[in-house]
């Protein structure tokens, strides 16, 4: 979605406005949505979640799935309508996010230059006549930032999920006598394993909210063959 990701800059962005988009166009072509912890309850009753693998820049994490098909979001209709009862937050903020810049630590408000939402004569003002951030802006900085603060606590508890050896490469029948075949890239509990930690283990993941993670994902994954099914494909078929 993020085509054209550039820091917002009062002097550059002085004069921009914001309105609403009319649809979810932009997001027609990303075939997954990363998501925190606390979206996963609710994104569950519509997406697959997986965890998808990546390296050091690119930590594990879960994902609503959107797609079956390259670069076809199955959820934004034609008319650009989001076809599900929850919206992943990452979704949510577009164009709006925090990144870093170069090798920097520290995040920065960053914007979509190319975003329908972005006019420079109709909409909610992102500065005010001296330079200043509106309210809107303060109060979309501010999501931002709670929101990078949950992706950073997401990513700690996939981490302890990992450190136990739950995460596996994900399997998929294409047919209930064919064999499994590995899904690249995408990664599941084993909940076998997990029955056998102990319980001083379960027990803190309770409280630290990483089994409400786990049911989410495992209940999650009989949408798969909804998702096949809504794309007209044939179901893959779980063991």
């Amino acid at each position: 979605m993020f085509a054209n990701a550039k820091p917002l800059d009062k002097k550059v962005h002085q004069y921009l406005k914001f309105s609403p988009a009319k649809g979810y166009q932009f997001a027609e072509d990303i075939p997954a949505s990363v998501l925190s912890h606390l979206e996963m309850a609710a994104a569950s009753r519509y997406y697959p979640i997986v965890f998808l693998t990546g390296g050091d820049n690119n930590p594990c994490m879960p994902h609503a799935l959107l797609t079956l098909k390259q670069k076809k979001n199955a959820f934004v209709t034609d008319d650009g309508v989001w076809a599900a009862g929850y919206i992943p937050m990452h979704v949510q903020r577009y164009p709006f996010i925090l990144g870093r810049v170069a090798k920097g630590k520290n995040y920065v408000v960053m914007i979509d230059e190319n975003a329908p939402q972005f006019q420079s004569d109709k909409g909610v003002p992102l500065f005010d006549d001296s330079g200043e951030a509106t309210d809107f802006l303060k109060n979309t900085i501010a999501f931002l930032e709670k929101y990078i603060k949950d992706l950073e606590i997401t990513r700690l508890l996939v981490q302890e999920i990992d450190k136990s050896g739950l995460l596996i490469p994900m399997k998929a029948k294409d047919s209930p006598k064919s064999e499994e075949k590995i899904l690249k890239g995408f990664q599941t509990i084993d909940a076998k394993k997990m029955l056998k930690l102990d319980d001083a283990t379960l027990a803190g993941w309770v409280r630290k909210g990483i089994m409400p993670m786990i049911h989410a994902h495992l209940t999650s994954l009989a949408n798969f063959n909804d998702l096949a099914k809504l794309q007209g494909l044939k179901p893959p078929f779980r063991a």
